[in-house]
């Protein structure tokens, strides 16, 4: 079973994990309102194709209200970049972490990618790339 985090305030969604132990997640669970998710639910999330939202005492599960893809070149190269900002803010702030090596490389193959060489408007997400491409990757609401 995966857990969702929404924030207590503003009951917008900050973090998704799977069935990690919670301390790799530098996260007080405190201030959060933590939810149980289905394993296809977070699937879904981690290839950005669904978002969770806090409904009374429930999640549903929505369809993203843009069609799922990138327009073009600049978006795909923003989407890449979003990503990278996450994951350099989680290496310099936890070289010991049992993650870090794994998502060094996340990053290494993020930087690889040759967006000239895609056919825009690009249909899927980021993330559905990386799995098309036996990348393993981790979706910036995993990120510790």
């Amino acid at each position: 079973m995966a857990k969702a985090f929404f924030d207590k305030n503003h009951k917008q969604l900050y973090k998704v994990w799977g069935d990690e132990n919670v301390d790799l997640h530098n996260l007080d669970v405190s201030f959060y309102i933590e939810k149980d998710i289905s394993d296809s639910d977070f699937q879904d999330i981690r290839r950005d194709i669904k978002k969770p939202v806090l409904s009374g005492d429930s999640v549903v599960m929505e369809e993203p209200v843009d069609n799922i893809g990138i327009k073009d070149e600049d978006r795909f190269k923003k989407a890449i970049q979003d990503r990278l900002t996450a994951i350099n803010n989680f290496l310099t702030n936890n070289e010991s972490h049992p993650w870090h090596d794994a998502i060094s490389e996340y990053k290494t193959a993020l930087e690889a990618i040759d967006s000239s060489s895609i056919t825009y408007p690009y249909k899927k997400t980021i993330e559905q790339y990386c799995e098309e491409n036996s990348i393993t990757y981790y979706h910036p609401l995993q990120i510790p």
